[in-house]
């Protein structure tokens, strides 16, 4: 894309007070006219007509040189005079603006208990044994109790443990092709008179604000810029699990492989009647890691404020 400097055009020939005020008043409060610039004068362009009375409403307080343009609908032509280029406003942020990279753990979660019940049974009513582990610690192989390695009976049943959530971290990714804005042209005038032609044809004409705020004649603001952007605030991250589980082992350090796992969730369940168990530890199952992207700000590439006359 071709991009053109808006040139600055001095406004002194529309009628315009350049000491950074509006035209003298009168004692009593009223505004006298502006004076129109006479074409004969040695001051004044040869070429610069003065305002029509009906314009000179438009008289502000305007700096010597400062830089004037003219904004105009995408679909609308720059006044005469004027150079074309393309400026974006009001973004809007869609879908997909703001994601997360990939969810990385920091710890898992974990099914540590000071107490928790434990029964069994030939049938699925498990009120044959009972007993009660205290001080189980997650992941650490644990006795079973049952003196020695035994075959098990047909159900058992854990009391209800809820895991413990883990921690962990995902970066947040941005996409500014998925934020979309309105495009506008910026119709940068030539020479005074172009200037001056568009403020008496009620065109929508800006200048670059300084510091402070628009008023004056140049009242309104308008953010534009060179294209949409957005700005992501940081992901959050949930590492969950969907429940707790025992795992039976057979040897004291439970690295001779899973014997069975049953749920800890207050449920008389089978045990398809493994063999050779003697310990048991807790751990997590279903260990999710989820990331929500951060709430997506909408903003400009080169964003700049202009102050127009509407």
């Amino acid at each position: 894309m071709r991009w053109v400097v808006v040139v600055a055009v001095p406004l002194a020939a529309c009628g315009l007070n350049l000491a950074g005020s509006l035209p003298d008043s009168t004692e009593d409060g009223g505004a006298t006219e502006a004076a129109p610039v006479d074409a004969s004068s040695s001051d004044a362009p040869d070429d610069v007509p003065p305002l029509p009375d009906d314009a000179s409403v438009l008289a502000c307080a305007l700096d010597a040189g400062a830089t004037v343009s003219v904004l105009a609908a995408a679909n609308e032509v720059c006044p005469t005079g004027t150079t074309e280029s393309v400026v974006h406003t009001a973004p809007v942020a869609g879908a997909g603006a703001c994601t997360c990279g990939t969810c990385t753990s920091t710890k898992n979660p974990t099914c540590s208990t000071a107490a928790i019940a434990f029964s069994a049974g030939a049938t699925n009513a498990c009120n044959e044994i009972s007993r009660t582990h205290n001080n189980v610690t997650d992941n650490v192989c644990t006795d079973f109790g049952a003196g020695g390695a035994v075959t098990l009976t047909g159900f058992h049943r854990w009391g209800s443990l809820a895991p413990q959530a883990g921690t962990c971290t995902a970066a947040s990714m941005r996409d500014a092709t998925k934020v979309t804005t309105t495009m506008l042209k910026e119709c940068a005038p030539q020479n005074a008179k172009a200037a001056c032609d568009a403020l008496a044809a009620n065109a929508r004409v800006c200048i670059e604000r300084g510091a402070g705020s628009c008023g004056g004649a140049f009242p309104v603001a308008a953010i534009v810029g060179s294209g949409g952007d957005v700005a992501c605030a940081d992901c959050s991250c949930v590492r969950g699990a969907s429940g707790c589980v025992a795992d039976y082992h057979g040897n004291s350090n439970c690295g001779d492989g899973v014997k069975h796992t049953h749920p800890l969730n207050n449920t008389c369940a089978g045990t398809n009647g493994a063999s050779g168990v003697a310990y048991f530890k807790l751990r997590a199952s279903g260990v999710t890691c989820v990331a929500t992207a951060g709430a997506a700000t909408p903003t400009l590439k080169n964003a700049r404020t202009l102050c127009c006359t509407r």
